[in-house]
């Protein structure tokens, strides 16, 4: 099967972290600018996997409303699809106002995360970054990537979307770097 778009993902949650086992970024600035932001309809609707589903339908201007649900837990996000070369990133944060009351709500940052998709007629294929060859790179000499460890397995990205866009276009083909992929299924009800 021919895909029709290609796209990266960002997710904050640990649960896809644990669904697709592999690493998920953690950045405190999106992906995206106003330029690069695109809609695509073949995003939209029901996707499922073994131990999750997906429902991602059109928010507001150029958003989407992401809700994964998993082991009966439901998670709302808010996410951009990005257009980078000829790859898409879709950029998504939780919602706050939608995991907590709001009274607690204002205690918590959001951060972007994301990792790579493929988007087919009936499904969609995942890679998140590879946690090992993301380590290796990092520790490079002449890596420039801005960053903080937050404790040995998470990693918060600083730097701008500007440096984030450079490298993950840098690496979004480098199958070391996307080696797990996780496909789920549209959904029809």
């Amino acid at each position: 099967m021919k895909a029709k778009n290609s796209f990266l993902i960002i997710f904050l949650v640990p649960l896809l972290g644990i669904l697709f086992s592999s690493c998920y970024w953690r950045s405190l600035h999106p992906l995206y600018t106003k330029n690069n932001l695109v809609m695509d309809s073949t995003i939209l609707g029901s996707w499922s996997d073994n131990s999750s589903t997906w429902n991602i339908s059109k928010g507001t201007d150029t958003s989407y409303v992401v809700s994964i649900i998993s082991n009966e837990k439901e998670i709302k996000f808010i996410g951009h699809l990005v257009k980078l070369n000829n790859y898409y990133f879709l950029d998504i944060l939780p919602d706050k106002d939608k995991i907590l009351d709001t009274d607690y709500a204002t205690y918590l940052e959001s951060v972007h995360s994301f990792s790579r998709i493929w988007i087919y007629k009936d499904s969609i294929q995942t890679a998140d970054v590879n946690y090992d060859w993301l380590k290796k790179k990092l520790a490079e000499k002449n890596q420039t990537l801005k960053f903080e460890w937050l404790s040995e397995e998470r990693i918060l990205f600083t730097a701008s979307t500007h440096e984030l866009q450079q490298f993950v276009t840098k690496f979004a083909d480098d199958t070391l770097a996307f080696s797990t992929r996780q496909t789920s299924y549209r959904k029809i009800n």
